[in-house]
């Protein structure tokens, strides 16, 4: 599973608050047997790294 991850949200509220969310939302994502491939505004600037990360991430949901 992919998401995007936005950074504009760390500097609009509480930074602990929105890492807590994440964390539990991607805990929830694995327990339903998925894996979590995240990027953001860099890693589309250079697809080769975010397919390299996309496929780590299969490999990783294939091992588990």
């Amino acid at each position: 599973m992919g998401e995007f991850d936005g950074m504009v949200k760390y500097r609009s509220e509480n930074p602990g608050a929105v890492v807590e969310r994440e964390k539990l939302r991607e805990d929830a994502i694995r327990d339903a047997g998925f894996e979590v491939f995240r990027w953001v505004w860099a890693d589309l600037r250079d697809f080769e790294r975010a397919r390299e990360r996309f496929d780590r991430a299969c490999v990783r949901a294939v091992a588990r």
